[in-house]
């Protein structure tokens, strides 16, 4: 295949690369990390591209007079439509991938960042619930040693969720052993232990994602993100009862799972410029068709001594 051949196709697959990749990763997008249906997608568009061209330049070059050029326009008529169909899923892929890319990055970072501060708020709101406990436990201890009053031994039962009897009056260590088991019990309570780990798991495996941009994972990110925010917040309003005022996540503006949102959003000038691009795209993958040269059709006419019974053959001509 001589070189001038070979180029258009090359750009053909260049054109076939850019469009397909974009569409199908828009398209993980809107599915929620979804790779199967877009891949499926891909590899059929991908066919049919190729087919596609291959014919309309069959059906250009054809040297059979009859053939008309309307299958050309019917068929350049649907790549049109389909392309104005793919078109959201292209944008969407810029819009994401290039324009707002950094912006998300940052407001998943930040998120992350918001759960781990209210994870140490939690864990500091717990430790001193703890050791709130553990002093009003010794002055009720105290209290009862000195002055016997029943109150105080009845106080510190329901505090330590113990009877009396399994408190130790005699000695100034016997709440010690009381005290530890208690507030064991209510650590357990306020599941520090899992809440801490369930946490760190969480922004350990989800900073990777926002770092390296992982493609198929982030719109789940961005949901569970504010699944796990809601719940450590429902914990710390839960354990301080009120007295907490919630540090406020990142909103992402951008909705990741949604074409459409791309395309109303990214400003008309940008929209214009895309649309553009997209165009020379679909130029390249047109490329084979578009320089591909109609053959002159051959005609017959008789020379002028065609009314000659003599002779006069027929000759063709190209017009």
């Amino acid at each position: 295949m001589d070189k001038k051949k070979l180029t258009p196709i090359l750009l053909m697959v260049i054109g076939l690369i850019a469009f397909l990749l974009s569409a199908v990763i828009g398209l993980i997008y809107t599915l929620k990390g979804d790779i199967i249906v877009p891949s499926v997608a891909g590899v059929l568009s991908a066919i049919f591209l190729y087919l596609f061209v291959d014919y309309l330049v069959k059906n250009k070059t054809s040297k059979d007079n009859k053939k008309t050029r309307q299958p050309e326009y019917v068929l350049l008529g649907l790549y049109l439509v389909v392309a104005l169909i793919m078109l959201p899923f292209n944008v969407h892929f810029i819009n994401i991938n290039i324009l707002k890319n950094a912006e998300l990055k940052n407001a998943g970072h930040n998120s992350l960042g918001t759960i781990s501060t209210l994870q140490e708020k939690y864990q500091d709101a717990v430790q001193d619930s703890l050791k709130s406990m553990e002093t009003k436990a010794k002055r009720l201890f105290n209290s009862y040693r000195t002055f016997k009053r029943p109150a105080d031994s009845d106080e510190l039962s329901k505090l330590l969720k113990m009877g009396s009897s399994s408190i130790n009056y005699g000695s100034d260590s016997g709440l010690a052993k009381s005290l530890a088991v208690a507030l064991e019990a209510r650590r357990d309570y306020y599941l520090l232990d899992s809440f801490n780990s369930r946490i760190n798991t969480f922004v350990n495996n989800q900073t990777p994602v926002f770092e390296n941009w992982e493609i198929l994972k982030v719109t789940e990110s961005y949901i569970e993100i504010d699944s796990m925010y809601s719940s450590v917040l429902q914990a710390m309003q839960a354990l301080m009862s009120g007295g907490f005022s919630p540090i406020i996540k990142p909103v992402v503006k951008v909705e990741i799972n949604n074409p459409f949102w791309s395309v109303t959003n990214v400003g008309i000038g940008l929209l214009i410029l895309i649309i553009l691009v997209l165009a020379g795209v679909h130029l390249l993958i047109l490329g084979p068709y578009l320089v591909a040269k109609t053959p002159s059709k051959l005609v017959q006419v008789r020379p002028a001594d065609m009314n000659d019974k003599k002779g006069g053959k027929m000759e063709d001509y190209v017009l």
